[in-house]
């Protein structure tokens, strides 16, 4: 098994590679360990346009980068859903972290209309007031973040985690310190986001399908202490909202460094972000653990009471074969998740064949109207004058064209103009077919000449722009 031996050897690859995602493009920014960008940020022409398409946008982003991606990888995509979640304290206090996912699982489910099943959830508590847990999440459905995982893990990276861009928690302005608001437009939300001091950070959405969102960020914006800093960050999209004292526009890189290295410092500075992060999680098998420490009890218990070592034996080999069995059952779940995901990706090949069919049968289609039209031109421009036309019969898939002719040779100079100048539109030609009618006792003739011209359907129809035909009277 050979090693990846060009991750090895390179000792310039970036520490960390943050990868901010757009419908249209792609801006790449690398960090060393300690999160300070160690080059201007490079744009990359690789479109997303939708967070289904993100695994095959970011294989594209590794196959075609000039350097290779870092050691940790950092996606930021505005595709991601998030959403800001106030629960009532008490009924998630003292609960664990899987009750808490699936409790946030049920509000997001209430508040979207959107089924929260097979989905990946992260979470991050904004503040505790009046009696309720304020959480900012983001979710993806599973099957999409494990083709992102692999995407990561075939470019040689360690996915960091997954990020809608917005709603950083720190101010952009660099002399602002604990008490600021933000408003940034994204597509389809407003987010407005206020920090009134160290411990009260709160997030708030308004959605571009309201009719009402305007005043509702209006009146949201009156309620603010004006006093303190006021900020706004525009990506694409544009909006009409308050004026505040700083902006930032993300339309060249020297604007998306600043705003990447808010984000690489804040990452990679803290050992738990204070954000939502989308990763892929290590699970441990308690039950396996407990078995293997049971395991390792035994051996002691065995070395000092030889009198329980056939008890113990017999056992622990129980406990193995049903661990086998385990193993086996676990095999075979991921034996028929490979299958699944096999079959995904030839349906994905399907649509995609399709979706070229789709444009390229309405011309198809329109070409074969045109086609007995074609034909008769063909023969009305192409036979000798030598020759006498009698009847075109139509035969299920077949079309015949008899005549008399005074030279021999006319029929095959016939069937060979009809075969050059109807290339393509779905003909093929047998050799005509001649009978001496002996009407001519020195020279022989004159012919009675049959051509057949078989119809082979779509699978040999090849529209041209330009049929093709000489309309020039032979």
């Amino acid at each position: 098994m050979k090693l990846p031996i060009p991750n090895i050897i390179n000792i310039n690859r970036p520490a960390h590679t943050l990868l901010f995602i757009t419908e249209a493009k792609t801006f790449r920014a690398d960090t060393d360990r300690q999160g300070v960008l160690t080059s201007g940020v490079e744009t990359i022409e690789a479109e997303c346009p939708s967070l289904n398409r993100l695994a095959d946008s970011l294989e594209h982003i590794a196959e075609s980068a000039t350097a290779p991606l870092g050691r940790k990888l950092w996606i930021f995509t505005p595709y991601l859903q998030v959403s800001a979640l106030s629960v009532p304290s008490m009924q998630v206090e003292g609960v664990d972290e899987e009750t808490l996912v699936q409790a946030l699982q049920f509000e997001l489910e209430g508040m979207t209309g959107q089924s929260s099943i097979d989905m990946v959830l992260a979470y991050h508590l904004l503040s505790v007031r009046d009696e309720f847990n304020n959480y900012w999440v983001s979710q993806v459905h599973q099957l999409v973040f494990e083709d992102i995982v692999l995407a990561a893990k075939k470019a040689g990276c360690r996915l960091g985690g997954i990020f809608h861009p917005g709603a950083l928690p720190v101010p952009l302005h660099s002399s602002v310190t604990s008490e600021w608001i933000r408003l940034e437009c994204w597509p389809g939300q407003i987010l407005a986001l206020s920090k009134q001091n160290e411990e009260d950070f709160n997030i708030r959405s308004f959605y571009l399908d309201s009719n009402h969102w305007q005043t509702e960020l209006e009146e949201w914006f009156s309620e603010q202490d004006q006093a303190i800093h006021s900020e706004s960050l525009y990506n694409n999209q544009i909006e009409f909202i308050p004026a505040t004292d700083h902006s930032l526009y993300l339309n060249d890189n020297e604007a998306i460094a600043i705003w990447l290295g808010h984000w690489a410092n804040l990452l990679l500075q803290n050992k738990v972000p204070p954000v939502p992060v989308l990763s892929p999680r290590s699970k441990i098998n308690k039950e396996l653990l407990l078995v293997s420490a049971s395991g390792v009890g035994a051996l002691v218990i065995c070395g000092t009471h030889l009198l329980w070592n056939l008890y113990y034996t017999n056992h622990y080999t129980s406990e193995y074969e049903s661990l086998q069995q385990t193993a086996k059952g676990i095999k075979a779940l991921q034996a028929e998740i490979k299958k699944k995901r096999e079959q995904r990706n030839t349906i994905k090949k399907q649509l995609t064949r399709l979706e070229s069919d789709s444009k390229s049968i309405p011309d198809m289609l329109a070409a074969l109207q045109k086609r007995p039209s074609g034909l008769l031109r063909a023969i009305a421009t192409g036979h000798p004058d030598q020759m006498v036309l009698e009847e075109i019969e139509i035969d299920v898939d077949k079309v015949i064209v008899r005549g008399v002719t005074l030279e021999s040779v006319a029929a095959n100079e016939m069937t060979g103009y009809l075969e050059e100048n109807l290339t393509g539109m779905g003909w093929s030609f047998d050799p005509p077919k001649k009978k001496d009618m002996n009407l001519f006792s020195e020279s022989g003739g004159p012919w009675e000449y049959e051509i057949v011209l078989n119809d082979m359907g779509i699978n040999g129809f090849k529209p041209v722009a330009d049929n093709g035909i000489n309309t020039a009277k032979r």
